[in-house]
């Protein structure tokens, strides 16, 4: 029941949820794509509630948990189908993920892990940070997902999807890879996505410039 932060560069929201939380964790971070990976894989296991169940949050002001989490019915809208489980993973907001091809095109898409958040310094992936191939001649949606097949493993991309365009991710999600002028990955979709939102979605829809229906997630690694 809290309005989801939104519209806010990338750069500048990786370098916050990096900074902001050094008092009581470490190496705390964006989320990448592995780490939304996980939360899809466990969703869609026997621990979790199965994608085809989970309600798409379509709050129109953006409210966590479509307003009222811990309605029964709401409910629904978590992984696990109660109140302990993650919220507002198809809907809500787009998810910023730490993650992005090294194309140099945008300024701000290649934000994640500079050192001064205004200027891409990383080509290569690190702890905080998935650095993604792509083809440098013919930089194209199903060139890139295809320089990527096989080397990327748990972040719900090319394993559950056949192709780098159109809505071939399971359960008829949007697959659309990262190229050219859009470089960095949104994750979930959001509640005026339609039938293309899911848990296994993944879009280029954004350059890293801010946007007010995109969000992102911070992972807390605790002392």
């Amino acid at each position: 029941n809290t309005v989801a932060l939104r519209d806010v560069k990338n750069g500048v929201l990786w370098n916050s949820l990096k900074n902001s939380f050094k008092a009581r964790t470490t190496k705390s971070h964006m989320m990448k794509n592995s780490e939304w990976g996980a939360i899809t894989y466990l969703a869609e296991s026997k621990f979790g509630r199965n994608e085809v169940a989970i309600i798409k949050n379509c709050n129109s002001s953006y409210y966590t948990g479509d307003g009222d989490y811990k309605n029964n019915d709401k409910q629904k809208q978590s992984t696990t189908g109660n109140v302990y489980g993650i919220y507002d993973t198809v809907g809500g907001t787009h998810e910023f993920a730490a993650s992005y091809i090294p194309n140099e095109k945008y300024a701000h898409g290649n934000q994640f892990a500079s050192t001064d958040g205004t200027q891409n310094n990383q080509t290569e992936s690190t702890q905080y940070v998935t650095v993604y191939q792509y083809n440098s001649t013919n930089d194209t949606k199903e060139n890139n997902y295809n320089a990527n097949l096989n080397k990327i493993f748990g972040d719900a991309i090319c394993e559950t999807s056949t192709s780098g365009s159109g809505t071939t991710s399971w359960y008829s999600a949007n697959s659309n890879f990262v190229y050219f002028s859009l470089p960095c990955f949104g994750r979930g979709g959001s509640g005026n996505n339609g039938s293309g939102a899911g848990l296994f979605y993944f879009n280029n829809l954004y350059d890293g410039s801010s946007y007010n229906y995109f969000s992102s997630r911070v992972v807390c690694v605790i002392k």
